[in-house]
């Protein structure tokens, strides 16, 4: 197994939503740095137009969808499942990317992914 470096054990923490045990222990001190976290969201964005890159506006999501458009602004959909299958929402047009990436960080990531602690001063 090859263990990635820092950066890109960070983007598939923030992809996947996992890590395996030794990628885990690969990141300094069992941790995740904030700043990585969200310069990793920005790159899928600007490689995949959305994030996260599997979601879509007309699926069943719960939280904040972002989708990155050709001007290099952001739209934000906000979705919560309010009863069994039901969800109501909106859309924020025209944010930047990098206020998209923090609402995105602020409504859906906590102290921690997975159980891998978040350093959000680092």
């Amino acid at each position: 197994m090859v263990i990635l470096d820092e950066k890109d054990l960070v983007r598939k923490l923030v992809t996947s939503w996992h890590l395996s045990v030794p990628e885990r222990r690969a990141l300094p001190n069992g941790k995740a740095r904030g700043s990585l976290i969200y310069s990793a969201i920005e790159e899928v964005l600007k490689c995949e137009g959305w994030f996260p890159p599997d979601w879509r506006p007309n699926g069943f999501f719960n939280g904040v969808l972002i989708e990155y458009k050709s001007d290099g602004t952001c739209r934000l959909h906000v979705q919560a499942e309010v009863a069994y299958l039901q969800f109501e929402g909106g859309v924020v047009e025209k944010c930047s990317l990098q206020e998209a990436v923090k609402s995105f960080v602020h409504k859906v990531v906590g102290a921690d992914i997975d159980g891998v602690p978040i350093d959000w001063s680092a």
